[in-house]
């Protein structure tokens, strides 16, 4: 069994472009994998959703 902080098994996904912008639209941040580590895309402009 493993758990979400097992590091074991790598996690990924490729998302189309359209659904960024939509994320992005949407006010969410976008978590891109670089190799063995992740960053997040804040393209100028963006306004983050409040929660």
């Amino acid at each position: 069994m493993t758990t979400a902080t097992d590091t074991r098994e790598p996690a990924g996904a490729i998302m189309p472009d359209k659904v960024k912008t939509a994320t992005l639209k949407a006010g969410l941040y976008v978590i891109i994998q670089t190799g063995d580590t992740v960053k997040i895309d804040i393209p100028e402009g963006f306004k983050p959703k409040a929660w």
